[in-house]
Parts: C-alpha cells; sequence; structure tokens
C-alpha cells in the first residue's frame, strides 16, 4: 500500500479516523477527562498525537473543570486548547464562554488556514459547553451530515443522551 502511495496512486482510505473525548464530574465533586483516538494510516512510526497529551487534547482539574479535543491532531498540539479552556474556566469563564474563546483565539491567529477542531468541557458545577472549526461533519455509520460537530451529554437529571451540535465558531 505504501508503494501505491508514494507511487501517486489513489488509494481507498483504510482507516476512519476520529477521536472519542468525554469529561465526567463525579458526587464527589472530582472531574475527569478520558480520549482514544483511532489514529491513521502512513502516520510516522512512533509519532504522538494530541489525544495523550494533557493540555492538548485533553485536560482535567478539580479547581476549573476539564476539556477534551478532536480533529487534527499535529495542529492542536500548537495550541493546548484544552489547557486554554480550563485556565478561562478557573478565571471565572462557563465552560461554553471558555471553548468558544479558545476557538475564536486559534481563529484568529490562523486566519484563513483553519483546520478541523472541535472542543466539549464541564465545568466544576457539571455545565457543558462546545465550540468547534468544524463546518460539517458525516457520520460515517448512518450518513448523516451535521452542520458542526456533534457531541453528546447526559446528566444525573436527564436518564437520556442528549445530541448537541457545535456549529462552526
Amino acid at each position: 500500500m505504501l508503494q501505491k502511495y508514494k507511487q501517486g496512486k489513489s488509494l481507498e482510505k483504510k482507516c476512519i479516523t476520529d477521536t472519542i473525548g468525554l469529561v465526567a464530574l463525579d458526587k464527589l465533586g472530582n472531574i475527569a477527562a478520558g480520549v482514544s483516538t483511532s489514529g491513521c494510516v502512513f502516520k510516522m512510526e512512533g509519532r504522538v498525537g494530541d489525544t495523550p497529551l494533557p493540555g492538548s487534547g485533553l485536560y482535567a482539574d478539580n479547581q476549573s473543570g476539564a476539556a477534551c479535543c478532536t480533529g487534527d491532531g499535529d495542529q492542536i498540539m500548537k495550541f493546548c486548547p484544552s489547557f486554554h479552556v480550563a485556565l478561562l474556566m478557573k478565571k471565572g469563564h462557563t465552560a461554553q464562554e471558555a471553548c468558544t474563546e479558545v476557538v475564536a483565539f486559534i481563529k484568529e491567529r490562523l486566519r484563513d488556514n483553519v483546520f478541523q477542531m472541535g472542543i466539549i468541557a464541564m465545568d466544576m458545577m457539571g455545565s457543558c459547553g462546545a465550540a468547534g472549526l468544524i463546518e460539517n461533519w458525516t457520520d460515517v455509520k448512518t450518513k448523516m451530515t451535521y452542520n458542526g460537530f456533534p457531541y453528546c451529554m447526559q446528566t444525573e437529571d436527564c436518564n437520556c443522551v442528549q445530541v448537541k451540535i457545535a456549529g462552526m465558531q
């Protein structure tokens, strides 16, 4: 397959890349973030993306809250957005305000070179936020296209999973 790639021949995509991130707040007031990524073909051996790097792909702090990112990990690493969101929440921003401000900061710095990224966050009160640089996202299984990126929430008050959409900022 690598030979075909080097020869410039088109390849069928052999992996579906996507990140699953979650943030959880327990009854004792402890918050955690977890992220899993599927990776992609032709990555350099040994390459580490944003997912395992605290502050980039995820960050959690019992004094502020937690955040997770999805998107182009090589670009995400340049901004440490999960840490930035947590820092803003520590300074009094809501989870939504923090996500929106971080995405606006990245968009301003990049101007026209925007990459795909989504952020979800939760503050220590259990309030959630999300923002992104993703214009639309298509579910490969259902073929449904969303304007923005979808994320799910479940709270103790609601015994159901709520699907929400974070539109492009």
